[in-house]
């Protein structure tokens, strides 16, 4: 869709079904509006605002934010009942594929883009911008607009137990990958476990329980590990079940980077 991205909204106060069954966009450019208006208390809300944009053959594949949008509650990637689907049936979802932040669009030429890199799933991105607009995984504010775009060949995100930490697993060859979103760590005596809803901090100390492993919910099998190190190594508390070979059925593994995690 063309020329709204400079629409003025922040006194729209409703924007409820604002895209609701538009099944065929592809891209959607709404990087200057300010959608927490609609939030206040007594104003319409964001309801189904994107529920069944771009659901034909899963055609959405871009959507440019601003700092101050708002997709939580617009379930967004959640599919109207047609011929094929039954209403509230997931696209998008998290193993479908994941979205992937771009480069600030705004950013100014001396600081550059200071947003922390981010990719994950529908769901993820919906929590992302909430009722205030986009926050970060340490708790700051979305500074700048960017483009997420869909990317159906591979699958990732935060984990649970720690959001600066991600995984990413290639469809094709099997491939998984963990490193950290940001490089730096909390001052001494900070707590290092970053919470789903709450940040607390920033930390690359991963504490993952057998049974929540994400490959293993995706897939149950990988072809190769490697330890992302671009923001430094990752400290694991254990590492109970993550290879264990009767998920890795008959794939061989090869197993690289084991020196960039420290096990404590």
């Amino acid at each position: 869709m063309k020329f709204i991205s400079t629409w003025v909204t922040n006194t729209v106060t409703d924007f409820s079904r604002a895209f609701y069954g538009t099944r065929d966009i592809e891209t959607l450019d709404i990087k200057n509006w300010d959608m927490t208006s609609a939030m206040a208390a007594g104003a319409g809300g964001v309801g189904d605002a994107f529920k069944g944009m771009g659901q034909r053959y899963g055609a959405l594949k871009s959507i440019t934010l601003g700092p101050k949008a708002v997709l939580i509650g617009t379930n967004l990637g959640t599919r109207i009942a047609d011929n094929d689907y039954e209403d509230g049936e997931k696209f998008h979802d998290i193993y479908d594929g994941r979205w992937i932040m771009g480069t600030a669009l705004d950013a100014p030429a001396e600081t550059g883009d200071t947003d922390f890199d981010w990719f994950d799933y529908t769901q993820r991105l919906m929590e992302r911008y909430g009722a205030t607009g986009g926050v970060q995984l340490d708790g700051s504010p979305v500074q700048y607009s960017h483009t997420y775009t869909w990317d159906s060949t591979t699958i990732g995100g935060k984990f649970e137990e720690n959001a600066n930490i991600w995984w990413k697993y290639v469809k094709d060859t099997g491939a998984l990958t963990i490193g950290a979103f940001v490089k730096q760590e909390n001052a001494a005596g900070a707590t290092n476990i970053v919470g789903k809803y709450s940040p607390l901090g920033i930390s690359r100390t991963l504490d993952v329980a057998e049974e929540n492993l994400p490959w293993r919910v995706a897939y149950g099998r990988f072809q190769s590990f490697e330890v992302s190190t671009a923001n430094g190594d990752i400290t694991v508390e254990q590492l109970k079940g993550w290879f264990d070979l009767s998920y890795l059925e008959d794939y061989e593994t090869e197993f690289t980077g084991w020196n960039n995690i420290m096990s404590e």
